[in-house]
């Protein structure tokens, strides 16, 4: 269910943050994140085990995070 909110809400941060700063690194990062969030989702415990699957939603949560924090760095610049 976070997931439902998450990848909307990340999306419009990352396009609005690439349209205002036009750094194209941390779009594709955190369309990565979000990618690999939605496999960890879509591939589930069932076929990843706990720890797959717990790997995988980190990784992609930590990719987006990192690229929203760098757009607003960016702006405060």
């Amino acid at each position: 269910l976070i997931v439902l909110i998450a990848i909307p809400i990340s999306s419009y941060a990352l396009v609005t943050g690439y349209l205002n700063h036009k750094t194209t690194l941390f779009l594709f990062t955190g369309t990565i994140g979000l990618i690999v969030l939605s496999l960890a989702v879509a591939l589930g415990e069932s076929n990843l085990g706990e720890f797959g699957e717990k790997g995988l939603t980190l990784l992609g949560s930590l990719m987006i995070a990192f690229s929203i924090t760098e757009i607003i760095k960016s702006a405060k610049a």
